[in-house]
C-alpha cells in the first residue's frame, strides 16, 4: 500500500462499537470532503487492518503554545 501514489488522505477521528453486529469500528474522515460518504466520514472495522489503517499510519504530536495575546 505504501508504494502506491497518494491523491488524498484519511484521518481517524473517533471509534465506536456496533452493538447489533458486535463489531468495533474506527470513524474515518476522508479528505474528499463532506459530499462523500457520511458527510465525509466512513466506518472501518477495528482490529482487521482494513486499508492499512492500523499498520500504515502516520501520526504527529502537537505542541500547543499560548500566545502573548491570550
Amino acid at each position: 500500500m505504501a508504494h502506491e501514489p497518494l491523491d488524498h488522505s484519511i484521518y481517524i477521528v473517533g471509534w465506536g462499537h456496533d452493538k447489533e453486529k458486535n463489531l468495533p469500528y474506527w470513524i474515518i474522515r476522508n479528505s474528499y470532503g463532506d459530499q462523500w460518504g457520511m458527510n465525509g466520514d466512513f466506518l472501518v472495522q477495528r482490529g482487521k487492518d482494513d486499508y492499512g489503517v492500523e499498520s500504515e499510519i502516520t501520526a504527529f504530536e502537537v505542541e500547543l503554545v499560548q500566545s502573548e495575546e491570550d
